[in-house]
């Protein structure tokens, strides 16, 4: 499965799109934007929105093939547009940062007016409707994420302040800048002491970018089917490429480090900042300064080009055979990759780019800017060059700018610069990107540290797909519900059938019974008169006269048993009722036994039954005797009323 990086070149602060390249670890394909077909406003309108939807369909057709999916790893905005300037605040919210970012202080001036000063967040990032604003990685961040091992590593002195004695070897106007920023900020494992409270002011790197192109794109190759894994900027990408310490941040070991010597001399510590300088062959100058392949700051500069013959380049085996003879005087270190002496080719006339000593001190400047505002500070530059550089009186090859670098940022003597030289500086950091992504979780790279958080999550087909099953889901649930309602409704209308069918029956009755309940007073209810009536009936009401009350069966029944619980006496029958005569039969061995049984019953105490008296019926060899009662005479209580 081949992985691709896809850069976009823009112009006009980003809004613009000028090109596209679409780079993989063996493919390197570009597409350039037709020029406008005319200069009408309307039209040329027209010409601009179309170019996005055309480098969609360019890039999904790049992307089929039998090695290739239909994802791009990643997507990669250039410099254009694009700043990174610092901030003061005591949060961490991109949302929050972007406005204070953009408000910019304010400017007295000479006529008692004042004005917003812009900032170059406001100049690149107007608006959060089509520009993004994140805070970088800051110490605080990084340091959360440091594991426990790499911190007690550096607390060992495997860090890069320790190796080989170099620190103390480091001179220059910067030498005792980054003796404070690279020692005297760190404590125990490597964090720093001091650390400002959470929620105080702190200064923080910001980075803003016009991304209203990048939204257009990710929508066209939304809609041509390609996923995008991650949106970054060319910043980002020099860290995930050069950072010597990236595949052991990213968990990519597919650079492997017996082949690739920049991995080899990675010794600094965890939390050291590494610092990317390329030169493009176009002519521009960006540098980056990475942490494990988290941006922590960029910037670039434009630089001269010059139109040269072939007899005015140096030839590739003169520069690289000058810069290896300067890395073994110790100035600096050559990486070449993938260059064979002399394999580029010049034509008769050419444009190259020029770097002088006056680039190098403005990148300089730059840096100890940097580093007086985040204190912190490169302890390792890596410079990737072309092949080619054009040259003059003031123009510096390769060899010489690598060297002039080292002696101004206070690291001469140390060989902790090193170059890389390649035809196209540019092609080799996409295509070194695309191969450190290739065994790199995508996760990893989708985090706010690595790319652009905001670009990378958003919502495309699956999201859209998404919320409309969940759409269909809630309107299968409303016409489920509705369904629902219609039948409570009929419920509630039988309901209403059965309560009033109820109503005028009862109404009828008492209609029939008792008149005046139908037509109640205003403040009483037919309920209330009905009560009413029935109390006072009640109380004008006697009691039947011939009413007794009920006899004690139960208790009766009681009594019996405790006489008919003998073991020679079988019950067969007993018949106990208010109204009729108590009878009881039983069995008995013999007749004494039965006259036993008869006494008993008339000398049980607190019996309501007198008068017991026995027949005896033969019953094989025993006595079937019938005991008849009769219950004692009472009074009833009178009724209520008199008789």
């Amino acid at each position: 499965m081949s992985v691709r990086v896809c850069l976009l070149r823009r112009a006009s602060r980003g809004v613009r799109l000028v090109s596209a390249r679409l780079v993989g670890a063996a493919s390197d394909e570009r597409w350039v934007a037709t020029q406008p077909s005319s200069s009408d406003p309307q039209v040329l309108a027209q010409d601009l929105a179309g170019q996005p939807g055309a480098c969609a369909a360019w890039l999904a057709k790049g992307l089929q093939g039998p090695r290739s999916t239909d994802t791009l790893e990643l997507l990669l905005l250039d410099d254009e547009g694009s700043a990174c300037t610092w901030l003061t605040t005591s949060t961490s919210s991109d949302d929050v940062v972007g406005e204070l970012s953009r408000a910019g202080s304010i400017v007295e001036t000479s006529d008692e007016n004042s004005r917003p000063a812009e900032t170059p967040a406001a100049f690149f990032a107007p608006s959060a409707a089509e520009s993004t604003v994140q805070v970088l990685a800051s110490d605080e961040a990084f340091a959360a994420r440091t594991s426990e091992e790499e911190r007690a590593s550096e607390a060992k002195g495997d860090g890069r302040d320790g190796r080989d004695g170099r620190s103390g070897g480091r001179k220059g106007i910067l030498g005792g800048l980054l003796r404070s920023l690279q020692r005297g900020g760190k404590g125990k494992g490597g964090a720093r002491e001091g650390k400002a409270p959470q929620g105080s002011p702190r200064r923080v790197a910001v980075l803003a970018t016009h991304d209203a192109l990048a939204r257009v794109m990710l929508d066209a190759l939304d809609g041509q089917g390609v996923q995008v894994g991650a949106v970054a900027t060319l910043w980002h990408a020099l860290c995930v490429a050069w950072d010597p310490r990236t595949t052991r941040a990213l968990a990519a070991p597919i650079i492997a480090q017996q082949e690739d010597p920049l991995v080899q001399r990675a010794g600094a510590g965890a939390q050291d900042v590494v610092g990317v300088v390329c030169v493009l062959s176009e002519g521009r100058l960006v540098w980056a300064w990475s942490r494990q392949g988290e941006l922590v700051a960029g910037s670039s500069q434009v630089l001269r080009m010059r139109a040269v013959r072939e007899d005015d380049v140096v030839p590739l085996e003169d520069d690289s055979r000058s810069l290896r003879q300067d890395a073994a005087q110790g100035v600096g270190q050559v990486v070449a990759q993938g260059v064979a002496p002399g394999a580029a080719q010049r034509g008769a006339k050419a444009q190259l780019p020029m770097v002088t000593g006056d680039d190098i001190a403005r990148l300089m400047t730059d840096w100890l800017a940097w580093s007086a505002q985040l204190s912190v500070a490169p302890s390792q530059v890596v410079c990737i060059l072309p092949d080619e550089l054009a040259t003059g009186p003031q123009a510096l090859s390769a060899g010489e700018a690598t060297e002039l670098i080292a002696q101004r940022w206070g690291l001469g003597g140390t060989a902790d610069v090193d170059a890389t030289l390649a035809p196209d500086p540019l092609g080799a950091t996409l295509e070194r990107c695309a191969k450190v992504l290739a065994s790199t979780p995508r996760q990893a790279v989708a985090q706010r540290t690595h790319a652009l958080a905001g670009l990378s999550q958003r919502p495309g087909r699956a999201s859209r797909r998404l919320h409309a099953w969940g759409a269909a889901g809630i309107g299968l649930l409303g016409v489920g519900l509705g369904v629902l309602g219609l039948r409570l409704l009929d419920s509630a209308r039988d309901a209403d059938r059965a309560t009033l069918a109820w109503r005028t029956s009862w109404q009828g009755k008492v209609k029939e019974v008792y008149p005046p309940a139908s037509t109640p007073p205003p403040t009483i209810t037919p309920l209330m008169l009905i009560e009413d009536e029935i109390k006072r009936r009640e109380a004008t009401s006697t009691r039947p006269a011939g009413v007794d009350a009920a006899r004690p069966v139960v208790r009766e029944l009681e009594l019996l048993s405790l006489v008919l619980a003998s073991p020679t006496v079988e019950v067969l029958s007993i018949s106990l009722d208010s109204a009729s005569v108590p009878v009881v039969e039983v069995l008995v061995p013999t007749t004494s036994e039965g006259e036993a049984v008869l006494e008993g019953l008339r000398r049980v105490g607190g019996s309501g039954i007198a008068s017991w008296s026995m027949e005896i019926f033969p019953s094989g060899e025993k006595r079937r005797l019938r005991l008849s009662g009769r219950w004692q005479e009472r009074q009833a209580p009178a009724g209520r009323g008199g008789a």
